[in-house]
């Protein structure tokens, strides 16, 4: 009976993984919904059911106080990683380096301040609390569990159509689930994603995820043309 009961547990995570990290974004893909309502909904479903159950450390969702090792790592990496974007934008197309700033100082600014808010908390919520919490039982502790968070974080940015968004937040993906798992601190995971995704915006890559932050903003510059 306890097998049976185990064997219907792990079907059904199975089931629910493919609808939330799957079926959710080929929706949101092919229906083309607005992806940042979509996640600000979804995380804060999901973040209920995290704060309803009682196996999940709650204090990981404002954890601020960890070694400042775990933080000094997270810039190094990220001041590290700054020159390999530039590189990457002058390979691909020169003339976006840092064309965003230059061309539209006053929305880059609004995106620099909107987008850890609107996109990199509640993607947190989902990829990277939720995800690495709910279903180790079906993928153990083990780097199989990192590997399906940044499959799964990789495979939510099909809406932008192009393989550079996919590439770079599977990179990103595992980069950010590591250090969760290694600090247990969602609070500086996010401030790690808000640097990355920042500069990718700052550096000349954002139009590759233009769909997301800038898009949603913009969208509602246009409506209200007194903004």
């Amino acid at each position: 009976m306890k097998g049976d009961v185990t064997n219907r547990r792990q079907l059904f995570l199975w089931c629910e993984l493919a609808v939330f990290y799957v079926l959710a974004p080929v929706l949101c893909w092919r229906l083309r919904w607005p992806i940042i309502l979509v996640l600000v909904i979804m995380s804060f479903l999901l973040f209920l059911r995290l704060r309803s159950d009682s196996s999940f450390d709650r204090g990981q969702l404002a954890r601020f106080h960890v070694p400042w090792t775990a933080w000094r790592r997270m810039f190094l990496e990220w001041l590290l990683v700054l020159p390999l974007l530039g590189a990457l934008v002058w390979c691909l197309n020169p003339r976006e380096l840092f064309r965003f700033p230059r061309e539209q100082p006053v929305f880059w600014a609004v995106v620099m301040v909107a987008y850890p808010i609107l996109s990199v908390w509640p993607q947190e919520i989902i990829y990277r609390a939720y995800f690495l919490h709910r279903y180790r039982p079906i993928l153990g502790n083990t780097w199989l569990l990192l590997l399906a968070s940044s499959v799964a974080f990789a495979f939510a940015h099909i809406v932008f159509a192009n393989s550079i968004a996919i590439i770079l937040t599977f990179v990103a993906g595992w980069l950010f689930a590591t250090t969760y798992m290694r600090t247990r601190s969602l609070p500086l995971v996010a401030v790690q994603h808000s640097l990355y995704g920042c500069a990718v915006f700052t550096i000349g890559l954002g139009h590759y995820f233009y769909h997301g932050t800038a898009r949603f903003l913009e969208g509602i510059a246009h409506s209200h043309s007194g903004l």
